[in-house]
């Protein structure tokens, strides 16, 4: 599994496969899961962060993370749904 796409296939684990298909086909996509992985790390760091803006930077990428999930699964979804072609009447 590619380190992009590792961070939002350890979040949403029952749809690992969709996250790499739709990463390997969708450059956009592809950086979205970019973004989350550079987000979630950030987070990371500022959790265990002495600093004393510790506080406002957690809240700050959590909100990050929680809207980039929010659109990884919103462009999931959009991607599995199957439009049929209009019968000509």
């Amino acid at each position: 599994m590619a380190d992009d796409t590792h961070a939002a296939a350890l979040s949403f684990p029952k749809r690992t496969q969709e996250i790499q298909q739709l990463s390997a086909r969708d450059e956009s996509f592809h950086d979205l899961c970019v973004d989350f992985s550079v987000a979630k790390a950030l987070l990371q760091k500022w959790e265990s962060s002495p600093d004393r803006e510790r506080d406002a930077r957690d809240e700050e990428y959590l909100l990050l993370v929680r809207e980039l999930a929010d659109e990884i699964v919103a462009a999931l979804d959009a991607a599995v749904i199957i439009p049929f072609a209009k019968r000509e009447k």
